[in-house]
């Protein structure tokens, strides 16, 4: 027979282990709800903006060399037709992050169409520290949006965005 204390030991463990698994698939409903709550500082913890901002950067220049204009004049012209870092500089705000999600005041979309699409998105591990959702009809661009989440300590942080 163990010891009890083992057997809580092991216990805790595990629960610690499925709490590690599970924490990203709610950490983009809770970005959701912050987004569309206008709470900037709740919105905050769940975003990297410096992160962010080079990943719009390198996202669009990728997706600008790969023809995949659709896409780019898509996301352009959502944040007023501009390009490049300046894009990146626009996202990486609370603002912009919204309009991403589809929760700003530019998009016509009402926040139960913007939780449908985003529950219909597609969840996977990249890695053990890298967690992505991706959405396949994205409001802005038409085409596949990927949200990259990554582990910054025990919390998960959206940090850049990929354009398919």
């Amino acid at each position: 027979m163990r010891s009890p204390v083992a057997i809580v030991l092991i216990a805790a463990l595990l629960t610690g282990v499925a709490y590690q698994a599970v924490t990203p698939f709610f950490a983009f409903g809770a970005l959701l709800n912050a987004a569309a709550s206008n709470h900037d500082v709740a919105l905050e913890r769940w975003v990297d903006y410096p992160a962010l901002r080079s990943s719009v950067a390198r996202s669009l220049a990728s997706g600008a060399s790969e023809g995949s204009n659709a896409a780019v004049a898509g996301l352009a012209g959502a944040f007023g037709g501009i390009v490049g870092g300046a894009i990146g500089d626009a996202v990486a705000t609370p603002a912009g992050v919204r309009e991403l999600l589809g929760l700003g005041p530019l998009s016509s979309w009402a926040v139960a169409d913007v939780r449908t699409m985003h529950d219909q998105a597609i969840r996977h591990y990249r890695a053990w520290d890298r967690f992505e959702v991706t959405v396949t009809e994205h409001h802005l661009t038409g085409d596949a949006l990927t949200y990259v989440f990554e582990r910054r300590g025990l919390g998960w942080r959206l940090t850049g965005i990929t354009i398919a």
